[in-house]
């Protein structure tokens, strides 16, 4: 009767990964615990002006949890105008993550909203 080979696993090490070149389509740990997810980066609470002129939606900007008040305009042809900040910044609340109370804090991850901003 012939026995399995048997598996050899190289013991794990920091230096191993960082000689490891990955490949296009790869998945790592680091993306997969990326903040936002790979693929989640999408507007959110889109809504339309009463006259159907402006279109505004909160997204957060790269590599960032803070969303943000974006507005296009939608001209005659339907093309949109580059987005323009809705709330200007002098007005914009401040202090992030610090800011919120504990109760706060514990109901986003309970519901895993990692969001801030707007």
């Amino acid at each position: 009767k012939a026995t399995p080979p048997s598996l050899v696993v190289p013991p794990f090490s920091m230096e191993h990964k960082r000689r490891r070149v990955r490949g296009q389509h790869e998945i790592d740990v680091e993306d997969i615990a990326a903040d936002p997810r790979p693929g989640m980066a999408a507007p959110s609470s889109i809504a339309f002006s009463a006259d159907d002129r402006h279109v505004g939606y909160l997204i957060a900007q790269s590599g960032s949890r803070e969303q943000v008040l974006l507005c296009n305009e939608i001209g005659d042809d339907g093309r949109l105008s580059p987005a323009q900040p809705f709330v200007r910044q002098a007005l914009a609340p401040s202090g992030g993550e610090e800011s919120l109370t504990l109760e706060e804090r514990m109901r986003r991850e309970r519901t895993r909203s990692w969001g801030h901003g707007v």
